[in-house]
């Protein structure tokens, strides 16, 4: 059995809103079991390549998973082979409960019940929260649900958008310790973080975009010491 070296990656991938040039020629290389992180400004077009590589959004250039070219793949397919996406703004479904939500992640899944189990493991306030509306938690519950009701659908890759956004620091302290967890379990995770130096400090391996364009990229404990980083995107 070969094992594969990159899970997904890309190749001249662009990205246009009518006139708006979102994200030019990017190329980008996510090892297997790996965490790659995208980090730049907003507008930079860190969103617009998860919502491209999970089949949400047209593109043009190559997508390639597992060594097929997946770009024009319907969202639903793509989430089949082994993508999921956990969107910028949790987007769970607030009428439902917590238990619901995490059932509608597994929707192509035929057992579920243990895969359940898994992520009250993981996420032990969801256990206690099983049968609360999904409105009603607070914003690192949500984020957490979010991340489990992906996580249903067994992904091979797990694509991340902003998982930290308006948390406060002890929430996004243990989502960033469960995402550690995930990747020392062989999980592929691609991350996209203002919070750039959590994401850096957690990840192998960063991109950094500006304008749509990669302007940098290097392993992550490379970036984080580098001068032009800490002035853009550390506050340093």
């Amino acid at each position: 059995m070969i094992t594969l070296i990159e899970i997904l990656s890309t190749e001249n991938l662009n990205i246009s809103y009518g006139i708006i040039h979102a994200v030019k020629n990017l190329t980008l290389h996510i090892p297997v079991a790996s965490i790659v992180t995208i980090i730049g400004s907003n507008g930079a077009g860190k969103s617009s390549t998860l919502n491209a590589i999970s089949g949400a959004i047209k593109s043009q250039g190559t997508i390639f998973f597992e060594n097929s070219n997946i770009n024009g793949t319907s969202s639903y397919k793509i989430n089949q082979k082994g993508i999921v996406l956990v969107p910028e703004g949790r987007k769970i479904f607030p009428n439902l409960t917590v238990k619901e939500n995490l059932i509608l992640g597994a929707y192509h899944q035929k057992n579920y019940t243990q895969d359940i189990h898994k992520m009250y493991d993981l996420f032990p306030r969801l256990r206690e929260r099983q049968k609360q509306l999904g409105g009603t938690l607070s914003g690192g519950e949500q984020q957490m649900l979010a991340i489990a009701r992906g996580l249903m659908s067994d992904p091979k890759l797990l694509m991340l958008d902003e998982p930290s956004l308006g948390l406060a620091p002890l929430i996004v302290k243990e989502l960033f310790e469960i995402i550690k967890t995930l990747n020392k379990r062989g999980l592929s995770i691609l991350l996209v973080e203002q919070n750039a130096l959590n994401a850096l400090a957690i990840s192998d391996y960063a991109y950094v975009l500006e304008n749509g364009e990669k302007v940098l990229e290097g392993p992550s404990k490379k970036l984080i010491s580098d001068e032009k980083i800490k002035k853009a995107y550390l506050g340093m």
